[in-house]
């Protein structure tokens, strides 16, 4: 109900701060669409808003003090138990009748009750489709350390049965006390994850030697026998095999000169292997308080390399011929292949399999052997080693070794001992790839796997026999790991379509996962029941908008033609909009792409082809003069095709920026509204910024607000095809992390990590994150999974740097030098590891490591009142002028391949940022900042991104040269 009456009021409005509890927003001031956003800008926490024919009333649920001079509506105050606009006498109160609110206008007074208005909800006016509504995460319950079931290692009666007999008690004695001697050689300190053992079959051939001090008291007691042997009288000859000779003791030998000779290089030894002993138990002991590493469920693919045999080795091996001591060891050594070979002719096959040598192998070599073999009582098949001694073998005889192996497996497989077989192609013959195949043919699927597993073999034969071994979850891992499902899918295809298809779909579920929309359809459509998975895909990257919805018209042309026709009012936008040439681009290149043309693909090219050539020639290439000829050539315009240029179409604006001149001198944008931690580039010229506790946001390239992540974000992870990204946020000591999905808008909370170290790029499946004392390779996608890993460093991590085809890793050793490790991607075998060099003027440089480069850096004044910064880099020492620094600082230094970055303070109020080309040591921009000092700078490929923690974004491509300057409101 509402009530007008006339009164004279003495005071018909509020001044001066007031106990305001309700607003009014007459209507004749603010409409609907204005009232909604004044309540939503006065709202409280428990008020209550209302809606009459004459405005709207917005009542708080506590009075609140306010400068009703200030208020654009009108203040209302309680006055009894009604809300007024003015401040009223007591005779005036007792003429109003009663009602929840009184409305004074000059000499009228409008009573109201809220019962008689309708309740409004605010909370329904906001679009929250673009935002993600995430259940919050409990940091205090932190991921525990992974540590993932390790594979126990599998003899040959755990999995083929008792095939072999068990090792003897006295075997199990000796094989403690004498070990292979290559395991004293230095070997890489990457944990190796080892795969169970299939088909055991033999132990390595290697000398029954512990240490030099062993070897040592071994060869004396020899060399005590042959000196009594060579003073007595010759003993009878004895048949020898034709392709055997043994060698003659030599004449004049004095054995206390020899035994002289070795206790004083024994002693030596002694001295020299202390320390080096000391440093490894140091080194382990760290590594047993640091806690167990995590396990890696997929071992690590088999190392390549070249061992050298340790020094010692080759001085017991020039000390043998010096003192002729050797032609013993030869004749052992021919006494043992004779009685190996005998065993064999005799039909003996399985204590000839204990005694044989293996021919090929690829186990590094370290030296010859100082013994002779003896006898197995186990046979291993697959079994990882170190470098090994091993003899030397005339080539009649090794050929001769390998037509008896030969001729042994035939007999063995006649007979049906897979088992004994497999061994001899595998351990003895050293044919991985026939072993498998042996296997493979007659469907030991799982022991096949292992021990492609084991020995390292191509990813796409681990995955085939993985699937086929009925073992999808390390099947799926090494395929994800290794990029293998195109490969194995095609090796499936023929024999075993099902396996092949659940193979297919896993991939395609991976490329979505990661952001490859577009390659998820094309992998999933030739299964007809996953078809309309595809074209729910599909219709998700057309609603992407930007070059993936481009590219997602040109799929559609390809795969449904018929359903082309609903889009050609986008076509056309795309054609006509001069801001949308990298979209342009996007389908230029798709169209260029199918093979061969349709018709279709044919009129889209005809209908862009002109835009791109505009685009191109107005200093925004999207496509190379080879791409460009070809989309003129597919458009089918003859006579476009014959007014191209013969030469390169002159683009307008682009130059790289060491040849600008002159030198740009450019300022930071002015500030914006958002506190900016981060920022990445996006496709489409975009940019993902990182707002901390506000979340994550995609902008345009005008800096406007085009998507929000409902996520904290301080730090940024962006995958390749930039379509796939990581929120980080630190807490404490742990980091949580969020994955956002730039397509379709979406946020998955991943949980918490502890971690020092971790990439800023990532393929969208597998990123790399460290800790001090482990590195780890973990897939986003899995429940943060572990793919692939190194643990045990021989010190801790103090740097790390990734690009996408590459990993840099610096270590800190023991004795306080520092190492080098780098890494390619994405097969991550290890490239190189070498020491870091020393600083050359560690008393006034500092040093920095960037990116594999190990750099030093310090000030000298050649002139008066002239700085000049001295940058050497291991290959040459490169000097770079500052004329405006007249005194010592300590700047802040960038650098990649070909540029350096490097900060000054100039003054108390601007941070003056200098872009020097290493190539020509020569000054090429200036970018001046303001006060704070708090930027942040962000480097990918020829793209570096300045952000600051009051919204300023600059942007600065050094190929084209070109800047984006934005302030993110």
């Amino acid at each position: 109900m509402s009530d007008i009456l006339e009164l004279s009021v003495k005071r018909p409005g509020l001044v001066g701060w007031q106990s305001v509890g309700a607003l009014w927003f007459p209507r004749d001031r603010f409409d609907e669409a204005t009232g909604e956003v004044e309540i939503v800008r006065y709202w409280r926490p428990g008020a209550r808003a209302y809606r009459f024919a004459d405005g709207d009333a917005l009542c708080f649920k506590v009075a609140e003090s306010m400068s009703c001079d200030r208020l654009k509506p009108w203040p209302l105050i309680r006055q009894g138990q009604t809300w007024s606009s003015a401040l009223l006498e007591a005779d005036e109160i007792s003429a109003l009748p009663l009602a929840d609110l009184w409305l004074i206008r000059g000499a009228r007074v409008q009573a109201l009750n809220l019962a008689d208005g309708i309740e409004l909800q605010p909370g329904q006016w906001f679009d929250i489709e673009r935002y993600a509504l995430l259940e919050t995460y409990d940091c205090r319950e932190a991921l525990p350390e992974p540590v993932l079931d390790a594979w126990e290692l599998q003899d040959i009666r755990q999995v083929l049965g008792a095939v072999i007999p068990a090792p003897s008690a006295e075997r199990e004695a000796v094989a403690k006390a004498f070990k292979t001697a290559g395991t004293t050689s230095r070997q890489a300190s990457v944990v190796t994850v080892l795969a169970p053992k299939v088909v055991r079959a033999h132990e390595r051939l290697t000398v029954s030697v512990q240490t030099w001090l062993l070897s040592g008291l071994v060869m004396l007691v020899m060399l005590i026998f042959y000196w009594q042997d060579a003073a007595g009288p010759a003993s009878t000859a004895t048949r020898r095999s034709p392709l055997l000779s043994e060698p003659s003791a030599g004449a004049g030998f004095n054995p206390a000169l020899f035994l002289g000779c070795l206790l004083f290089i024994a002693l030596v030894m002694w001295l020299v292997h202390l320390p080096t002993r000391w440093r490894r138990q140091r080194t382990r002991a760290q590594t047993r308080q640091g806690g167990a590493a995590a396990v890696a469920p997929v071992p690590e693919r088999k190392r390549q390399g070249q061992v050298r045999p340790s020094l010692w080795r080759q001085w017991l091996e020039r000390m043998a011929v010096a003192s002729q001591f050797n032609r013993l060891l030869e004749r052992r050594q021919a006494a043992y292949m004779k009685r190996m070979l005998e065993m064999f002719e005799s039909g003996d096959i399985a204590e000839a399999l204990r005694h044989a040598i293996p021919l090929g192998s690829d186990q590094t070599w370290n030296g010859r052997a100082l013994g002779t073999p003896k006898r197995r009582d186990q046979l291993t098949v697959g079994q990882a080693r170190g470098p090994a001694a091993s003899l030397k073998l005339a080539d009649g005889l090794r050929e001769h070794l390998r037509q008896t192996y030969r001729r042994t497996f035939e007999r063995l497989d006649r007979q049906g001992r897979i088992e004994e077989a497999v061994y001899v192609l595998a351990e003895l013959l050293h044919v991985h790839r026939e072993a498998l195949d042996y296997l493979e043919k007659h469907q030991r699927y799982q022991q096949a796997a292992e021990l492609a597993l084991t020995w390292g073999l191509m990813p796409a034969i681990i995955v085939r026999l993985l699937c086929l071994a009925d073992d999808w979850q390390r099947a799926v891992q090494v395929a994800r790991r290794d990029r293998a499902f195109a490969d194995a899918v095609l090796s499936l295809q023929e024999r075993w379509p099902q396996a092949s298809e659940r193979l297919r779909i896993e991939w395609a579920e991976m490329l979505v996962g990661q952001g490859d929309w577009l390659e998820a359809v094309e992998v999933i459509w030739p299964l007809p029941k996953s078809r309309e998975r595809a074209r729910q895909w599909l219709l998700s990257a057309e609603a992407a908008g930007g070059g993936l919805a481009a590219a997602a018209l040109v799929k559609r042309a390809v795969l449904l033609p018929d359903t082309l026709e609903v889009h050609e009012p986008y076509l056309r936008a795309l054609r006509d909009d001069p801001q949308r040439g990298s979209e342009r681009a996007d389908l230029a290149l798709a169209l260029l792409k199918v093979s061969p043309a349709t018709g279709k693909v044919q009129s889209m090219a005809a209908a862009i082809v002109h835009g791109v050539l505009a685009d191109h020639s107005g200093g925004h290439p999207g496509l190379i003069h080879k791409e460009l000829a070809n989309l003129v050539k597919l458009s089918g315009d003859e006579l476009l095709r014959l007014d191209m240029p013969s030469g390169l179409i002159t683009q307008q604006g682009l130059s790289n920026l060491n040849r600008v001149t002159p030198v740009p001198h450019w300022s930071a944008p002015p500030a914006g509204s958002y506190a900016l931690y981060d920022a990445v580039t996006l496709n489409d010229e975009g940019y993902l910024v990182a707002l901390g506790e506000s979340g994550a946001a995609m902008v345009d390239r005008l800096g406007r607000l085009c998507q929000r992540f409902a996520v904290p974000a301080q730090r940024l992870v962006i995958s390749k095809n930039r379509r796939v990204a990581l929120a980080l946020v630190r807490r404490d000591e742990l980091w949580r992390v969020s994955k956002l999905d730039l397509v379709t808008g979406s946020a998955t909370d991943l949980g918490v990590l502890a971690m020092d170290f971790f990439a800023d790029t990532f393929d969208g499946v597998a990123w790399t994150i460290a800790t001090r004392k482990q590195v780890r390779v973990v897939d986003i996608s899995k429940e943060l999974a572990t793919l692939w890993h190194v643990s045990d460093l021989p010190g801790p991590l103090v740097h790390f740097d990734s690009t996408d085809i590459k990993e840099q890793w610096l270590i800190q050793l023991a004795d306080g030098t520092f190492e080098r490790w780098s890494y390619c991607l994405p097969e991550r075998r290890l490239l190189s590891r070498g020491a870091a060099p020393k600083p050359i003027r560690g008393d006034i440089s500092w040093q920095f490591y960037s990116f594999g480069e190990y750099l030093e850096c310090w000030f000298e004044t050649p002139a008066e009142d002239q700085q000049e910064l001295l940058v050497n880099d291991e290959k040459r020492l490169r000097r770079f002028r500052f004329p405006e620094i007249t005194e010592d600082l300590q700047p802040q230094i960038l650098s990649d391949g070909q540029w350096l970055l490097v900060g000054f303070r100039v003054s108390s109020q601007r941070m003056r940022w200098h872009f020097m080309s290493r190539l020509s040591s020569q000054l090429c921009a200036i970018l001046d900042w303001g006060q704070d000092q708090d930027v942040v700078l962000r480097r990918h490929g020829p793209d570096w991104i300045f952000t600051d923690p009051h919204g300023r974004l600059f942007h600065v491509n050094v190929t084209t040269s070109r800047v984006r300057s934005l302030s993110i409101h």
